[in-house]
């Protein structure tokens, strides 16, 4: 398999020892974390290059919230990801995780519905 992850909050940086058995970990950031916009291109990028091969991936996201009602658009939109629905954490913060161009390419992928 191959093997990638991209973490966004201090707390799962490769210091930590989370980073063994990853060919790839990207914990390149500032900070105590980072929004889902400064790393999902790199990891759409990265499922594309891997498509068509063996492959474990994680997308840590990690976006500070209290309990909260998903807003409509959002549940229209992660309504069409299938079976991988439960494994996308969002919120309705003003940079959601899931977007538009997010969906179009995980569609592209065969990911998404």
């Amino acid at each position: 398999y191959d093997t990638a992850a991209f973490v966004a909050a201090e707390y799962v940086r490769s210091e930590f020892g989370l980073d063994q058995g990853f060919e790839l970990y990207d914990d390149d950031f500032e900070g105590p974390s980072r929004p889902a916009t400064e790393y999902q291109g790199q990891t759409l990028d990265w499922l594309e290059e891997h498509r068509d091969k063996r492959f474990f991936l994680w997308v840590h996201y990690f976006t500070p919230h209290t309990p909260y009602r998903p807003s409509a658009d959002f549940e229209r939109l992660a309504n069409q990801l299938g079976p991988l629905r439960d494994l996308v954490v969002l919120g309705d913060a003003p940079e959601r995780e899931l977007d538009e161009e997010t969906l179009r390419r995980l569609r592209a992928l065969g990911y998404a519905q």
